[in-house]
């Protein structure tokens, strides 16, 4: 089976989630991977047996920790504008490269390009648990607008999310199952725009050692296996991982952005973690250091379907499941 897999270039998310799935996948079909230039050089180390095509890149804009809505339409129109012409294209080269099914990381053209080209396509995704759970502000609708963008009509749908997903998250090998002795410190993720309102605040807890990342001094995988507890952004890989390793987790969602602070809400109600505002940043980090030596702080709120181990093999035969049937019914 010839399977081409696009993705957004949009945090590190979506490349650990392809990459984690194409892994497997190219051992037994021929696996093609579309995506911004930026991730294929993140990506293609890791799958010697796929084969690369470019695909254009749908930035998010920031203002800090903020999404500027209004700007990233700006930045993204001339893309749409022109997308009857990329997707024709796109099917065209499906066509020639002989492509049985498309499967799709949040990513909208070539799921549109499988559709033109008369073969079946995947939505698989962790930004539909925006669908899922709906509550009426302007981050959801906003959230829930751009889903009908970048998520369209496609054959089938796989939702991975640590909770009430489809399949649980897919970890990177070197996460997966780790197991290293504790150390004293707390690892800190401060990403762009989240690393000004974090990293001053450090200062002010003189008696606790935190390890910061990015970092050329030490190994993630290692640090995050081994620290007390984490501070970071809610987004859904780096928050799964900590629960899959049993991390309490302090997480700050992106202001607007509906997804995290779902993520950060669910998080919450495992037990293991608790979110944070950036407007009272400092205040938040004293009361998750208080707390550390209590977690888990509550049992797994039983109304939803936690998953913390790494679903990748299952995520394997669900999908492989689906695609058979859906060449089988063309």
């Amino acid at each position: 089976m010839h399977i081409a897999v696009s993705l957004n270039g949009e945090g590190s998310g979506h490349a650990t989630r392809m990459t984690a799935l194409c892994g497997p996948l190219s051992e037994r079909h021929r696996v093609t991977i579309w995506c911004p230039r930026h991730t294929r050089l993140t990506m293609q180390p890791r799958l010697p047996r796929c084969t690369f095509h470019a695909m254009p890149y749908t930035p998010t804009l920031y203002d800090g920790n903020k999404v500027r809505n209004w700007a990233t339409v700006r930045a993204n129109a001339g893309l749409f504008w022109r997308g009857g012409r990329l997707v024709r294209a796109l099917a065209r080269k499906l066509e020639a490269l002989g492509a049985d099914a498309v499967v799709a990381d949040y990513e909208p053209f070539l799921p549109r390009a499988a559709r033109l080209a008369g073969i079946p396509s995947i939505l698989f995704n962790h930004q539909g648990v925006v669908d899922l759970f709906p509550k009426f502000q302007p981050s959801w609708f906003i959230a829930w607008t751009v889903n009908r963008i970048m998520m369209p009509v496609a054959t089938g749908r796989i939702l991975s999310s640590f909770y009430d997903g489809d399949i649980g998250a897919l970890l990177r090998p070197e996460i997966a199952g780790r197991r290293e002795p504790p150390e004293d410190f707390i690892l800190v993720y401060a990403r762009r725009g989240f690393d000004e309102h974090i990293l001053p605040v450090l200062d002010k807890f003189p008696g606790t050692r935190f390890r910061v990342f990015p970092s050329r001094e030490h190994d993630f995988a290692q640090s995050l296996a081994a620290c007390r507890g984490m501070i970071a952004p809610a987004g859904h890989q780096l928050t799964s991982e900590a629960l899959h390793l049993r991390k309490p987790l302090l997480a700050f969602p992106q202001s607007g952005q509906y997804e995290q602070e779902i993520n950060a809400r669910m998080l919450e109600r495992t037990g293991w973690g608790i979110h944070g505002r950036l407007e009272h940043t400092e205040q938040d980090v004293a009361r998750f250091l208080e707390l550390l030596p209590n977690f888990p702080l509550r049992e797994p709120d039983p109304r939803f379907n936690f998953r913390f181990d790494d679903s990748t093999g299952e995520a394997v035969r669900l999908l492989e499941q689906k695609l058979e049937q859906a060449i089988a019914g063309r």
